[in-house]
């Protein structure tokens, strides 16, 4: 009888430790659905971020946003300059000249 009785509480406490999801994982889809399409509430957060923020948390973020935006200037500025094309002015006037005296004009001896 002690043997059976092993056994029975050795299968119970085997069953009783796995893990028991305290919610379905339909109500998570479905949280992180919402979470995701709701982007309007966000902004008015993202104002309110100074007063939850410490000051040297402020002065973080501050720098970084301030790094991003030189970075992407910095980076679209390198962009512009490596492809841009050097293209002539329409109209005007080509005018070649000389400078100095011609000392052989004959091609052949020059």
């Amino acid at each position: 009888m002690f043997d059976s009785q092993r056994r029975w509480l050795t299968a119970r406490l085997k069953r009783s430790r796995q893990p028991h999801p305290l919610v379905s994982s339909s109500a998570d889809l479905r949280l992180v659905q919402h979470v995701r399409g709701n982007l309007a509430h966000r902004f008015p957060q993202l104002r309110r971020m100074g007063k939850i923020l410490s000051p040297k948390e402020r002065l973080l973020v501050r720098v970084s946003v301030v790094v991003a935006l030189v970075s992407c200037v910095w980076l679209a500025a390198i962009l512009a300059n490596r492809h841009r094309v050097i293209v002539p002015a329409v109209g005007g006037r080509y005018v070649e000249g000389m400078v100095g005296v011609p000392e052989l004009v004959n091609p052949i001896f020059s």
